[in-house]
C-alpha cells in the first residue's frame, strides 16, 4: 500500500535492533528504547490496519463480537 518500500524494511530492522539492546541497562538507553518501542508499535499497528484493509477490500466484512459481554444491552430480552 505504501509506495516507498523502505519503510517496511525500516520497521523490520527496527524490531531486530530493539530486541538486541534489551540487555543494556543504562538510563539513556532506556529512554531511547522506550521511544523506539512507541514508534515500533505505531508502525506495526499501521501495518495490521493496512493488512485488514487489503484483505477486506471488496468483502464488506463486519466485525463480529465473539466474546459475550458481561452486561445486557437496553431493550434486549432473553
Amino acid at each position: 500500500m505504501l509506495r516507498q518500500k523502505y519503510i517496511y524494511y525500516f520497521s523490520m530492522l527496527q524490531t531486530v535492533v530493539h530486541s538486541s539492546f534489551e540487555h543494556v541497562d543504562y538510563r539513556v538507553t532506556r529512554l531511547f528504547l522506550a521511544a523506539l518501542e512507541v514508534i515500533r508499535r505505531g508502525h506495526w499497528n499501521f501495518y495490521r490496519l493496512e493488512n485488514e484493509h487489503l484483505n477486506n477490500a471488496g468483502k464488506f466484512r463486519a466485525v463480529k463480537t465473539v466474546v459475550p459481554l458481561p452486561f445486557r444491552e437496553v431493550g434486549e430480552e432473553d
